[in-house]
């Protein structure tokens, strides 16, 4: 054979192995990325490569397309995180659930079911979609888990299945930006003639049970317990006190320092046989002016003082918390129906004594 038709064949050897090789190595990353759910894997929408001489690799390539379809599709119903957590573990996923210590989130649309009586559904699902869109988008960006959509209520958690160093301030953030988000969507809405809606935000935190529950043949990977269903109360909560974003004593502890809150009362709601604190986030510290940080503290003063029965302490920090908002525009969101109650309370108090059986600790047990 000469050495013309040597150099040929290899050329023709080289040539064909390059063509096999080529999309054998993209089929190698993309399947090591499947495998682990790294990378841009699920958000590219394409085959790894458009031909192969070889129908074996194409049709390989095309069940791995169909793959990552299915796994698309199954991550816009299961939360993300628990997807890689189950493909992590290398195994079949299974009923069980652990101990932990979660932070968890209830985001409701107040007062949805009017809204709708008056709403057109293709108008009313525009907005609820870019409300939906915006509440879940920041909840990702803030390291939560979205756990479920109930209708118009989102429920996340951080702290599984993943721990989440700072959950709690996470999560406070992450309600702040939500709530920035929609002030500024309900201006474009006003101005396009669609309809308006607020949105209210309980969160608690504490030891809960995380895992997959449910039935032996079909479960959910969620979070129950007790500080589950107080955040849930708070939420309902923010209609009583006026306010759109409210915690719990646990969360408050941790955060104090970050984010401007104040105390509104000691709450006893239902579903719990122990009274919680439920305080009002506010903003963060740093970009909250100090005016509204000091009506804050003068306003958990009053409340402090309230509880133990110094009515007169009260309503002078109520004077000073007036003081202090006087000139901020719309009282800086703090000079709700609350304050004027919390006010009446303590003055008629300090006029005829309190009632047999007073106590400081409010009764919501219908919410």
């Amino acid at each position: 054979m000469s050495a013309g038709l040597i150099v040929f064949f290899a050329l023709v050897i080289l040539i064909a192995t390059s063509l096999m090789l080529r999309p054998l190595r993209l089929l190698r990353q993309q399947m090591g990325s499947a495998a682990r759910l790294e990378g841009d894997f699920l958000r590219s929408r394409e085959l790894p490569f458009s031909w192969s001489p070889l129908s074996e690799i194409s049709s390989i390539a095309y069940s791995l397309f169909k793959m990552k379809q299915m796994l698309t599709s199954f991550s816009r119903y299961v939360p993300m995180q628990v997807v890689t957590w189950l493909i992590r573990r290398d195994k079949i996923a299974s009923l069980g659930v652990r101990k932990t210590y979660c932070t968890t989130m209830f985001c409701d649309i107040a007062d949805f079911t009017s809204l709708t009586e008056r709403t057109a559904p293709s108008v009313l699902m525009e907005v609820f979609t870019e409300f939906m869109d915006t509440v879940c988008a920041s909840t990702m960006r803030n390291n939560g888990t979205i756990d479920k959509i109930i209708g118009d209520c989102v429920m996340a958690f951080w702290g599984s299945p993943d721990e989440v160093p700072n959950q709690e301030e996470d999560a406070c953030r992450n309600a702040l930006e939500c709530r920035a988000a929609l002030q500024k969507a309900q201006a474009l809405w006003a101005s396009n003639g669609l309809p308006v809606f607020r949105a209210r935000i309980g969160m608690a935190a504490g030891t809960v049970l995380a895992g997959n529950s449910g039935a032996s043949d079909r479960f959910q990977f969620t979070v129950l317990g007790d500080p589950v269903n107080l955040a849930s109360r708070l939420e309902g909560l923010n209609k009583a006190f006026d306010t759109s974003i409210l915690i719990d004593g646990n969360i408050h502890d941790r955060v104090f320092q970050l984010f401007a809150t104040r105390k509104l009362a000691t709450v006893k709601v239902k579903g719990k046989s122990r009274a919680s604190e439920a305080y009002e986030l506010v903003g963060e510290v740093g970009q909250c002016p100090e005016k509204i940080v000091c009506a804050c503290d003068a306003f958990t003063a009053a409340v402090q003082a309230f509880e133990r029965r110094d009515f007169s302490k009260c309503l002078e920090q109520l004077q000073t918390h007036r003081l202090l908002l006087d000139g901020v525009p719309d009282g800086g969101g703090l000079t709700g129906t609350w304050a004027t109650q919390l006010e009446s309370e303590a003055r008629c108090y300090l006029e005829n004594g309190t009632p047999p059986g007073f106590t400081h600790v409010r009764q919501f047990e219908k919410m």
